[in-house]
């Protein structure tokens, strides 16, 4: 096997592996989920490029490889409101499922360069006619995504802002294997926009996490000193007597795992 054949083997494991961690795929086959892979494009674009804007013709399911997506969308005073700061795993674009559908947000790219997975509208209506058992899934799944966006307002009504910001903090952590030391993937002002806070409140959470956790921030650096900690102190567990693993806890997709829900909304 030559080298860019092997290369591509890997990439195409790699993705498989991405696309079962995402809620939207992760009952469908592994056949169904090559299927869509074989449809896919993988493309790179540059910081600050625009994937689409509001009112772009919906035509792709977007899944994020690396790098981080805003999703905001523009209020009547003209003030940006961020919904979603997408990273590795998330998706975006559902509304291209339903033939005609405009987007009701844009989505640019920040902090550095991004790679997404991008699917066809038409190849997901293709299979969806051809196996209504797939478009069954993908409904059931879309439902879930309902349910997570009311978990993630409970989440905000229910913790403090150094909650939301270790439950942040943590997720980061966790999607690059559990280190202590992690650099903030955009500036303060993103961050505070992606958890619904003022600059100055983001300010004060970090004060208190430095007092409460013995945590250090340094420009975008954040030290964490004790993981377990962190997550006793966003008072998120997990659902099993013996907690699962980083692996376990980054695929699990139980719905009334703590765990869980905030890995897949923050």
């Amino acid at each position: 096997m030559g080298f860019e054949a092997e290369k591509n083997m890997f990439k195409n494991v790699d993705n498989l592996i991405l696309l079962k961690s995402v809620p939207l795929f992760a009952e469908l086959k592994d056949e169904d989920v090559n299927w869509f892979l074989q449809r896919a494009k993988t493309i790179e674009y540059f910081k600050n490029n625009f994937l689409f804007q509001h009112g772009d013709s919906a035509e792709h399911l977007y899944v994020m490889i690396e790098g981080w997506v805003k999703i905001y969308r523009d209020n009547m005073e003209g003030e940006q409101i961020v919904q979603l700061i997408a990273t590795r795993g998330d998706t975006f674009g559902e509304e291209c499922v339903v033939e005609g559908r405009n987007h009701s947000c844009s989505a640019q790219i920040v902090g550095r360069n991004a790679k997404c997975l991008m699917i066809p509208a038409k190849a997901l209506r293709e299979r969806f006619v051809d196996q209504p058992v797939v478009a069954l899934q993908i409904i059931s799944a879309l439902a879930d995504q309902l349910n997570r966006t009311s978990y993630y307002l409970e989440l905000h009504s229910k913790l403090t802002s150094a909650q939301r910001l270790a439950a942040f903090l943590l997720k980061l952590s966790m999607d690059r294997g559990g280190v202590k030391t992690i650099l903030l993937p955009y500036n303060k002002l993103l961050v505070a926009g992606r958890l619904e806070m003022q600059p100055e409140t983001l300010s004060r959470a970090m004060r208190r996490l430095k007092d409460d956790l013995g945590m250090s921030f340094k420009g975008r650096e954040v030290t964490i000193k004790s993981l377990g900690l962190l997550q006793q102190y966003c008072e998120i567990y997990c659902c099993r007597d013996s907690e699962c693993s980083r692996n376990e806890k980054l695929l699990c997709n139980e719905a009334a795992c703590d765990v869980s829900r905030m890995l897949k909304m923050m």
